[in-house]
């Protein structure tokens, strides 16, 4: 089989919109905890706050960013939607490569079970059931992930600080720039915003 390797790509699944409603929720319950209730703040000066608050403390309290989730579906090898799903505290899914061959054009063929009728306690002399074929780990598939930016904030920090694989690091490179181009880089430690 040869392995077609294509580079990788993430497709934010939230939106713009859907995270400035979260920071507005994230504002509400913040001045609420305080028995105080104001009109709702504009995105920017609620990353202002963020930025204040959470950054600028050493250790950053990120508590508040638990409030904004973030969705991505990621077309990446095997391997590094398997670096991704070691970060336990998201929520992962990645494209079943069970009873599936993989032709070297990219093509994937499902592979029926094959069922035989056999006497009790008779054992079959072949397999019925195809085996699993090996599954290279630069395989292309597509995965979803999503987390609170705590989370995303941590497995950023982790994957573009370490020694791993370019490809795991041009997968965070991409979800940073997503941050950065919706003027939302407020949320990112400030370490992470020099990657965009």
């Amino acid at each position: 089989m040869k392995i077609v390797y294509r580079k990788p790509f993430v497709e934010p699944l939230t939106t713009k919109e859907d995270i400035e409603r979260d920071l507005q929720i994230l504002w509400t319950v913040h001045r609420l905890s305080y028995g105080k209730f104001s009109e709702p703040a504009s995105p920017k000066e609620i990353l202002e706050f963020i930025e204040k608050h959470v950054w600028r403390r050493d250790p950053p309290h990120e508590i508040f960013l638990e409030m904004v989730d973030f969705s991505v579906v990621i077309y990446a090898s095997k391997q590094c939607l398997t670096q991704l799903r070691t970060h336990r505290l998201m929520t992962h899914y990645q494209q079943s490569t069970r009873r599936k061959k993989f032709s070297s054009d990219g093509e994937i063929e499902l592979i029926h079970p094959k069922y035989t009728e056999k006497k009790k306690g008779e054992f079959p002399t072949e397999l019925e059931i195809p085996a699993l074929s090996f599954v290279p780990q630069g395989i292309m598939l597509y995965g979803f992930a999503k987390a609170n930016m705590r989370q995303w904030n941590h497995l950023l920090r982790l994957r573009l600080f370490d020694n791993s694989s370019s490809e795991i690091k041009e997968v965070c490179r991409q979800i940073v720039n997503f941050f950065i181009e919706n003027s939302l880089s407020g949320l990112l430690h400030p370490s992470l915003r020099k990657f965009g």
